[in-house]
């Protein structure tokens, strides 16, 4: 059978078209496209599907994508695109449509990376069916957990980056103070995403000039940052510690004992900022639970197919189901 798999964040769509038969796999076109350049997804499918030159009826189609899905429907939390899964499977004929969050699709997805896949960044002692957590920095701050019961991955979604950001040192909380005077809704993505980068950089130019600084991308500033640009490099190692501590918290909330993941666009453009040791100090600054933070394996994934390997393990297990 022939099945669509898909990764869909705020900046790109990742899309696969896969051959699924007794047992075995096989990817037969894949692309990725910028959002920006398309009002839809469906648009973005269509021209996939005009592309490829495999004419085929698609069966089955598990889409991931970046935000809460609520009874097969899911609005992009950083795209003015809504999806549903009947109007996908209306639209192109495709009998059987799931909708999953993205980090949920990332979860499933990591069983199936290879060990040059992941960058380590603490050994600590992964403990066996104990909470996994994957953290999400790209275009937003995603998260969830994932335990596994006899084998099988539990997941349990979550809007964990719209919660309230707290700072950890008072320049954290300068930065707080900043975002208020601009009436935000401060939550754990307004800093800690590719817009908090940027804002973080604003907020320091503006704190070392008495200017409005000019508008910097995350990806200009990190490419500045590897310069030795200081400005840019201050930027960087306040989100890297910002980071660190959050990533620490929810380490914390869910008792991930079994490890935390780190993936996305963000993380790929500061992995040597995140390896250099300041990101860990802020993870395991804990008081009292630094015992634990500091036993538990955190690990940078550096397979940007992380989602499109997710969704295609989610029509695996449901095939598999059916045999």
């Amino acid at each position: 059978m022939y099945a669509l798999s898909a990764d869909i964040g705020g900046t790109n769509s990742r899309i696969r078209l896969m051959e699924f038969a007794q047992g075995d796999e096989k990817i037969l076109c894949s692309e990725q496209y910028l959002n920006k350049n398309f009002g839809d997804l469906n648009s973005v499918i269509q021209q996939f599907l005009d592309g490829s030159s495999v004419r085929l009826p698609i069966e089955h189609a598990c889409i991931a994508v970046a935000g809460p899905v609520l009874n097969g429907a899911v609005k992009i939390t950083n795209l003015p695109w809504s999806i549903t899964e009947k109007g996908i499977s209306k639209q192109f004929a495709i009998p059987s449509v799931q909708l999953v969050n993205d980090l949920a699709a990332a979860a499933y997805g990591i069983d199936y990376l290879a060990e040059e896949d992941f960058l380590n960044l603490q050994k600590g002692i992964a403990w066996e069916n104990e909470p996994i957590v994957i953290l999400g920095v790209g275009t937003g701050f995603g998260q969830t957990m994932m335990v596994r019961n006899d084998g099988k991955p539990q997941l349990f979604a979550s809007e964990g980056g719209h919660i309230d950001f707290a700072p950890r040192n008072q320049l954290a909380a300068d930065l707080l103070g900043y975002l208020w005077q601009k009436n935000l809704n401060v939550s754990v993505e307004t800093v800690l995403s590719g817009n908090g980068l940027e804002r973080t950089y604003s907020f320091l130019a503006e704190r070392a000039t008495g200017k409005r600084a000019p508008d910097m991308s995350a990806v200009n500033i990190t490419q500045m940052a590897r310069q030795g640009d200081e400005l840019a490099v201050s930027a960087v190692t306040q989100f890297v510690g910002d980071l660190g501590a959050q990533a620490g918290n929810v380490a914390i909330s869910y008792l991930a004992t079994s490890g935390v993941y780190l993936v996305g666009g963000v993380i790929s453009a500061i992995i040597d900022n995140l390896a250099s040791g300041q990101f860990m100090e802020a993870f395991n600054d804990k008081g009292q639970m630094a015992f634990l933070t500091e036993m538990i394996p955190v690990n940078v994934i550096l397979n940007q197919s992380l989602g499109l390997l997710g969704a295609a393990a989610i029509l695996r297990n449901k095939f598999a189901a059916w045999e």
